[in-house]
């Protein structure tokens, strides 16, 4: 995995600081954990990234570390747990 970011990803978190500047009413805390959040997000892997089986494991064990595991820093899930009767519905077996 990589830690650095392109261009488009710097100046797209710079974009975001700046939107969250001009935010009514935001606390300097609120600012500084949505400022991490963006960085955290605009580092992020993408879907279209493949990455190596090694990557993958420690991708996984850094999540397991984390206080959410199940969802990213803005809330949205990291992982869908699907029981064996919504699989058979996906499927179309009942």
């Amino acid at each position: 995995m990589t830690d650095e970011l392109d261009d488009d990803g710097i100046s797209g978190i710079i974009s975001d600081i700046a939107a969250g500047f001009i935010e009514p009413n935001t606390s300097f805390q609120s600012l500084r954990e949505s400022i991490a959040a963006r960085i955290a997000c605009h580092g992020s892997i993408r879907g279209k990234k493949i990455l190596s089986q090694e990557e993958l494991s420690g991708l996984l064990d850094d999540l397991e570390k984390t206080e959410h595991p199940d969802q990213c820093p803005h809330g949205r899930p990291t992982r869908l747990f699907y029981s064996l009767h919504d699989l058979n519905k996906l499927f179309k077996r009942k």
